[in-house]
Order: structure tokens, then C-alpha cells, then sequence
């Protein structure tokens, strides 16, 4: 069964009253395919050979390509930012530290169950415990720090405010289409896209 939607996992964290670590909350599943992989090494450049098919992940002990540990964590993460409406209703927040330990590869095709705990609430910060597993073993813990944007922080940097975007790669036609999430409903969508051809 899928774990808890976005909405439900909203609705687990708006109890009154969220004790610090609160038993984990299952969030959606995401699983790792290889047009991810091969997009994260374009963009990192980190096109170490256990990423990609071919004889280099048998030469670190994989019987086939792994995810990169980075691009767990930023899978989870991203997942883990949906509890931020539930505990602080109509506040802004901004990720200011995480931490990372990489417990077991993530090969292509592999679905993993991402878990986040409430570790600590102040004023302007939360802190959320993040895990991971695929097939009932635990391969990613983590945590990431948020701090609130005050209105006139937005208002200060306009610009930085605008950064956060979504992501699709379209494999059909090998580009990549940037959105940047609207700030408000009636907010027109702005699109960017990068195309290249077959390797």
C-alpha cells in the first residue's frame, strides 16, 4: 500500500500538540529511476563508474548501478519539506543545514519509503530526523534544519525567493523543463526548458 499522501502527512502533523520524536511518519514513496542518476551526474559531474551500466559497478562490488548518496538524501529531503504546512500553518521556511549518512546502495529501480520525525521546534527554526528504507532495511538517516523567512526577508531578497523550482525530465525528447512553483494561485507559470539529443 502507498504510504500516507502529502495531504494525510499534513494532517498527521497538525495534531495538537506534535511531541518531539514523535513516532516516524511514513511519506510518499519515491523510486529511483535511471534518468534521475544520469541527471544528477550531469549536473554534478560526478559520473563515477558505479552509477552508470557497463563493467563499473561490478568493479565496487554491485551487481548493477547505484544512485548517488547525494541524490537519496535530496530525494527524502524534498519529501520531507511537504510536513512544513502541517506544524507551522502559513509561515515561510527556508533549509539551512542537513546532515547525511549513507547506509546501503540504492540501485536503479529501487522504491524506498522515506520517514520523518519531529527532533526539535523553536521560534524560527525546525529540525526533522529523516530515514530511509528499501525492502525493510533502513539505507539513509539524516536530518535537515529549516528557518523561517520573515515577510521582509522575502520582500529583501526578491530574487532568492524565486529560486525554488520543480523539475522534469522528459525522455522522449531528452530535456529537462524547469517550473518555478507559484507564489500565489493566480500567479502566471514560468517555464524553462534544455534540450539535447540521444547519447
Amino acid at each position: 500500500d502507498e504510504p500516507p499522501q502529502r495531504a494525510e502527512v499534513i494532517r498527521q502533523f497538525t495534531r495538537r500538540g506534535v511531541p518531539l520524536g514523535d513516532t516516524e511518519v511514513p511519506l510518499r514513496t519515491v523510486t529511483v529511476e535511471p534518468w534521475m542518476v544520469k541527471g544528477f551526474a550531469w549536473v554534478t559531474g560526478d559520473r563515477n563508474e558505479p552509477h552508470f551500466e557497463g563493467k563499473g559497478p561490478a568493479r565496487f562490488g554491485y551487481d548493477q548501478p547505484i544512485a548517488h548518496g547525494p541524490l537519496t538524501g535530496e530525494l527524502v529531503r524534498t519529501q520531507a519539506a511537504w510536513v512544513l504546512p502541517g506544524l507551522r500553518p502559513g509561515e515561510s521556511w527556508v533549509r539551512i543545514a542537513h546532515e547525511d549518512r549513507f547506509l546501503g546502495p540504492v540501485p536503479y529501480g529501487a522504491t524506498i519509503v522515506p520517514k520523518v520525525t519531529v527532533l526539535e521546534q523553536a521560534d524560527d527554526t525546525i529540525t526533522l530526523g529523516l530515514t530511509a528504507e528499501r525492502d525493510g532495511r533502513v539505507v539513509y538517516e539524516g536530518s535537515v534544519t529549516f528557518a523561517r523567512a520573515p515577510p521582509a526577508a522575502d520582500l529583501a531578497h526578491p530574487a532568492f525567493g524565486k529560486l525554488f523550482i520543480e523539475t522534469e525530465y522528459l525522455p522522449d525528447s531528452a530535456a529537462l523543463v524547469c517550473h518555478r512553483r507559484p507564489r500565489d494561485p493566480r500567479e502566471p507559470g514560468v517555464s524553462h526548458g534544455r534540450g539535447g539529443g540521444r547519447r
